[in-house]
């Protein structure tokens, strides 16, 4: 039997209104893979600590903002959003392993780390994975609502995750408004 638009638009109408689905909401996952980058800090900060070699390494720096300056473009950020968000992460980065550096000189390290490479193969994974997550998060900052709402979502993340209140700062710190 052959019906005609007008005998089944009331049955398409149902379908598509009753199937509607929503996006899923972008910022659980997006914190998730923030927590993930931070996790891997205690391995560097160990590798580094062992080797008495320096927190800051601006020349690895300087290749990750220019890596990650490429690649956002291909994902459709903005290159000046993408570095603001990864040069907060690099900070709250260096925070951790300077707490790590800390705590190693009160109480000594006996541990040995995995390989450094190793450990920045998965980083540079996960950067990718924040590249991509970081889209549907960038789209939403010029509404104050949803920049606040991330601001809380996400802190609230890394205090679960027990993240100092300097970790904190430095991570958040990308995000529009907040007070230094």
């Amino acid at each position: 039997m052959i019906r005609t638009l007008r005998d089944i638009a009331p049955i398409l109408v149902f379908a598509l209104v009753g199937c509607s689905v929503s996006a899923p909401d972008p910022i659980p996952t997006f914190a998730e893979s923030i927590v993930a980058r931070l996790e891997l800090m205690p391995q560097v900060a160990k590798y580094k600590w062992l080797r008495q070699l320096p927190i800051a390494d601006p020349q690895r720096e300087a290749e990750l903002i220019a890596k990650i300056r490429e690649r956002a473009s291909v994902h459709g950020v903005p290159p000046d959003f993408a570095e603001r968000f990864f040069l907060a992460q690099i900070e709250a980065a260096k925070q951790i392993q300077h707490e790590h550096f800390r705590q190693w000189e009160r109480q000594p390290l006996i541990e040995e780390p995995i390989d450094l490479n190793d450990i920045r193969q998965t980083i540079d994974q996960l950067n990718d994975r924040l590249l991509v997550r970081i889209v549907p998060i960038q789209r939403g900052m010029e509404d104050p609502a949803w920049s606040h709402r991330c601001r809380i979502e996400l802190d609230a993340r890394l205090i679960s995750a027990g993240y100092s209140d300097e970790v904190r700062r430095f991570a958040l710190r990308w995000l529009p408004s907040q007070q230094d």
